[in-house]
């Protein structure tokens, strides 16, 4: 058995090293990525600073061994300074297109639901994309147990957050995810139509969550129950008059979630029940394009996140017979100084970029793109969001104000940087004294290509 695997390694070596001769389209590169984060804090009277430092060396390789079918990887290296090194494999796909109408990918790739903000990940699986005259249908299936713990963003239990703590485990969240994507361009006065079906079911065994029917509250050596969900998404998008975009979408989410509740047959009053899960997640945009004012968009949006009143945490804190807290599969990082996830959370956000320097006739300089944001956070129901600081005693819905100032400049299509500066004023009534002072956070970001 030994001998067959080795022959067979060295016959697939053989072909990819003889496929060059043979006429194979093959191309290779690589990418320098350093993210320097710098922020303070106020605590009490003193100034708490934080540093966040990233670099990513990365190196990729297409092999295409006709119009039909390619193959293609990407490793990288990536040091921080909790984790000095970290060698990881972030894409493996073939990549066939039998059909002109049909293409099929298979292997690590990225997955995500037509917002992203349901779901942005890599996994492992197969994606099937259709190309008929009138939509385009994409499904796929996915698992994340064998990506490494450090690049997944997967956070929706209990039990995934206490081994994101735990250094024994080196895995992501085992989760089955499944998604039926169309769309339907143009459907309507150039309107776009977008029908998502998202599918997510906890692959964690028995014994490693806490038992439906256990009485104590607290089960060592265990931390939650298994967070299985559902996803069923409209989107629409497209010109409301010449310059002016708009999109909006909602998702309902359905589920069921392990729950700490009154149980009169209980020897404690009370026992762990899986509940149902009904929440929503929703958003509208407008943008308005000026082209002859330096490049200028002038763009306004709103995103809401349901949450359930009586949730005694932000991770499986359900209290009641159900659930109204909406758990997205994948965390978001949207914003620079303060970035909640979208459960439990009301978003306004106002926005302006332009290019300053579009009309100077100086190399590059044109390149340079600005932004300046203001963000709002509320929260719909007088419960936990996923910031740990808030006062659990706090009646205030409004939570805070971000203002942030952004930078990105592309001198060369091989390199790119990017400053973004932002300012969180907390709402002090709704937050600790702890953490009712202001928080400032600056991002640097550099990639290179070659």
């Amino acid at each position: 058995m030994t001998n067959a695997r080795a022959l067979s390694a060295l016959a697939v070596l053989a072909v990819f090293t003889a496929a060059p001769l043979g006429g194979l389209d093959f191309d290779f590169g690589g990418f320098l990525d350093n993210n320097t984060e710098l922020a303070v804090s106020q605590i009490g009277n003193s100034p708490v600073w934080s540093i966040v430092q990233k670099d990513r060396l990365a190196a990729w390789l297409d092999a295409r061994f006709s119009p039909a079918f390619s193959l293609s990887a990407q490793g990288s290296y990536t040091f921080t300074l909790d984790r000095p090194y970290l060698f990881d494999l972030e894409s493996l796909k073939a990549d066939w297109r039998p059909l002109s109408l049909l293409r099929i990918e298979a292997g690590r790739m990225a997955m995500s639901d037509f917002t992203g903000l349901v779901l942005s990940h890599t996994l492992d699986g197969l994606r099937l994309s259709l190309d008929v005259p009138f939509a385009r249908i994409t499904g796929s299936a996915g698992y994340s147990g064998l990506l490494l713990k450090p690049v997944s963003t997967i956070l929706m239990s209990r039990t995934d957050s206490a081994d994101q703590a735990d250094n024994a485990v080196f895995f992501a969240a085992p989760r089955l995810v499944e998604e039926l994507d169309a769309l339907f361009p143009q459907l309507f006065l150039r309107q776009d139509l977008r029908v998502s079906v998202v599918l997510q079911q906890d692959l964690r065994p028995a014994t490693s969550v806490i038992a439906e029917g256990e009485e104590q509250a607290i089960v060592p050596g265990l931390s939650g129950g298994k967070l299985s969900t559902q996803y069923f998404g409209l989107g629409l998008s497209g010109p409301i008059v010449p310059s002016l975009y708009y999109d909006a979408f909602c998702y309902l989410s359905t589920g069921q979630t392990l729950s700490y509740v009154a149980d009169s047959s209980s020897g404690t009053g009370y026992s762990y029940q899986y509940r149902p899960i009904l929440a929503y997640l929703g958003g509208v945009g407008v943008r308005y394009f000026m082209e002859q004012v330096l490049y200028s968009m002038v763009e306004v949006r709103g995103i809401i996140g349901s949450g359930d009143a009586d949730s005694s945490s932000y991770l499986e804190g359900n209290t009641d017979q159900g659930s109204g807290l909406f758990v997205p599969i994948s965390q978001i990082t949207d914003w620079v100084a303060f970035s909640p996830q979208l459960g439990n959370i009301l978003v306004v956000e106002a926005s302006y970029s332009l290019k300053p320097f579009s009309r100077s006739q100086a190399a590059t300089l044109d390149r340079l793109q600005t932004l300046a944001k203001v963000v709002a956070f509320l929260r719909p129901a007088l419960s936990p969001i996923s910031n740990s600081s808030l006062d659990p005693a706090s009646t205030s819905r409004y939570v805070g104000t971000e203002a942030e100032l952004i930078a990105r400049y592309r001198p060369f299509s091989d390199l790119g940087l990017a400053l973004s500066l932002g300012a969180f004023f907390p709402n002090s009534a709704a937050f600790t004294a702890a953490a009712a002072g202001p928080r400032l956070a600056g991002r640097f970001e550099f990639s290179f290509s070659f």
